[in-house]
């Protein structure tokens, strides 16, 4: 583990960056130039088997959040990236160094032949009882380059008039068994259900009901009133939804 998750500890005040910060930096440009905003890499995060939201991104991108190594590895595959380039500054080899912890400083160019010489390998499931999410998960962990290549147009195909981001947001949608359920209920194909729910809140159903569920509710509200203010808030999405569905199909 290079640190354990959660708030940074205070380091010594000097002109290096923590290696937290190094990170930081390069999420947010990868990100950046992959069309994604905070929301939407959070979404792909969450599909990875990381609960991120928007404001943990946020705080990750600004260097102030510890990250374990499966969290790493989970955030350069949702990037396209390694290990190695996720911490890499830009400096020649050997010319600069960071804070690991408050108490051990290092070069950035050793962390990255750390890094480099020691390759994971991953081993396939062989439980029967791994939910179907996970194996989906490993699935995309055994792209080829040539299938990451074709997202744009497969997107593109799939989502017409989407940025990438979009269209990114919608494809990780549509893998839902809550919206392919919605789908379902409201007699269309679950990428234009989910097409039309982008175009009307910006995400999917789901995201939308439990933003209005969080927003009717308190810490404090009986866990069975919340499950029946679900199914109301359900059925009101989808008739807000019809007419747009009409448009889309």
């Amino acid at each position: 583990m290079i640190a354990g998750a959660g708030s940074l500890a205070a380091m010594p005040e000097d002109s290096r960056s923590t290696l937290a910060e190094v990170i930081g930096a390069n999420v947010r440009r990868l990100r950046e130039e992959s069309g994604l905003t905070q929301a939407e890499f959070a979404s792909e995060l969450e599909f990875a088997g990381l609960p991120f939201q928007r404001g943990a991104v946020a705080v990750l991108e600004a260097g102030n959040r510890k990250l374990d190594l499966v969290e790493l590895i989970v955030i350069a595959h949702v990037l396209n990236t390694s290990l190695v380039a996720l911490s890499d500054d830009g400096a020649p080899l050997g010319r600069s160094t960071a804070w690991l912890t408050p108490g051990v400083v290092a070069r950035l160019g050793y962390v990255r032949l750390r890094l480099a010489g020691n390759p994971a390998r991953r081993r396939e499931p062989m439980d029967p009882e791994i939910p179907r999410r996970a194996y989906e998960v490993l699935d995309l962990f055994n792209e080829t380059q040539e299938e990451r290549d074709a997202r744009p147009a497969e997107y593109a195909r799939r989502f017409p008039g989407f940025t990438f981001g979009q269209a990114a947001m919608a494809n990780l949608a549509t893998r839902s068994e809550s919206e392919r359920r919605s789908a379902a209920r409201a007699g269309v194909d679950v990428d234009t259900f989910v097409t039309a729910a982008v175009m009307k809140w910006g995400h999917s159903l789901s995201d939308e009901r439990d933003l209005r569920v969080r927003d009717a509710t308190t810490s404090e509200t009986d866990p069975r009133s919340v499950q029946a203010l679900r199914g109301h808030v359900t059925r009101s999405l989808l008739a807000e939804l019809e007419p747009i569905l009409k448009e889309v199909d």
